[in-house]
């Protein structure tokens, strides 16, 4: 009797589980905007989070920031030439 119970709430408890499943939604055209960079890196964008390295000898660093909305920024620097990319990218949080 109680294995029959048992089986029982196992079934209903595999049939719940099935109706409540629901679709993921579609995801969107998220990408990163590419914008021109002004004389100085922009105190708004908040604090650094992240930097890698790229390229084979490792001359190109990208820096990634995160402002107080989440939103993230993210700039090119050259080590070779000891400057920053004019261009960054910017995604915004939603």
């Amino acid at each position: 009797m109680v294995a029959k119970s048992i089986k029982y709430l196992m079934g209903v408890f595999f049939v719940v589980l099935l109706l409540s499943c629901t679709k993921l939604p579609e995801p969107g055209n998220v990408g990163m905007e590419v914008m021109k960079l002004g004389d100085a890196i922009p105190s708004d964008w908040g604090d650094l989070i992240a930097a890698n390295s790229s390229g084979e000898s490792g001359m190109y660093v990208r820096l990634w920031f995160q402002d107080r909305d989440k939103n993230i920024y993210t700039i090119i620097y050259d080590v070779g030439k000891n400057k920053f990319s004019g261009e960054y990218g910017f995604l915004k949080r939603m």
